[in-house]
């Protein structure tokens, strides 16, 4: 993984100043994965180490990528109000979900 700073100093400075008397001030500025590597994802970039993959140090399984998405209603009920039917018999969330594998 490639974590970069994702704060500027005066950003911090500002966090920190911000903070509410008696929370903890923030001690490092934020931090944040920007980027995983793995032979299925590499982009052959100066920013890759490319001795870890040599060495056989990163994963060698398929990378996974799966969303989750809440379906809509079907329309039915234009005002989206609950109907007597809905108060009567609730049904679950629907949801649909994508899979990716690299």
């Amino acid at each position: 993984a490639r974590v970069e700073q994702t704060e500027t100093k005066p950003a911090f400075e500002e966090r920190k100043k911000s903070t509410p008397k008696g929370k903890t001030k923030p001690q490092v500025m934020c931090r944040e994965v920007c980027g995983i590597v793995t032979k299925g994802t590499r982009t052959f970039c100066y920013l890759e180490d490319s001795r870890m993959l040599e060495k056989g140090e990163a994963s060698t399984g398929p990378l996974v990528s799966i969303k989750e998405t809440l379906v809509e209603s079907d329309g039915d009920n234009a005002d989206d109000s609950p109907t007597k039917e809905d108060v009567l018999h609730p049904t679950e969330a629907k949801f649909e979900y994508g899979v990716t594998v690299v």
